[in-house]
């Protein structure tokens, strides 16, 4: 059952980010049930290709190395359907 709302939550994604067909290492970082246990807080985690807004030599040089920066999605899944309702950003202080 995990594995089939993670790849929900993944094609979710998809539906609406047209450039996640590159991102890579998705993984489950959090998992909560909500207090009254009608929705699933799933928070991944996932690789994602750095994109740089003021190339220089240097940057066009480190993006051929693949730097890619760790993003997060929360996205809030029907208990009952496994149907993904909804998606935020997560953001993490390192």
């Amino acid at each position: 059952m995990a594995q089939t709302l993670i790849n929900h939550c993944i094609d979710f994604l998809k539906q609406f980010q047209s450039d996640a067909t590159h991102y890579k290492n998705f993984r489950v970082e959090e998992a909560e049930r909500s207090d009254d246990g009608r929705y699933w807080l799933l928070t991944l985690g996932f690789d994602q290709p750095k994109i740089y807004t003021n190339p220089t030599e240097l940057t066009q040089l480190l993006t051929r190395l693949e730097l890619n920066e760790r993003n997060y999605k929360v996205f809030k899944i029907d208990a009952l359907d496994g149907k993904v309702l909804s998606m935020k950003m997560k953001e993490y202080v390192h």
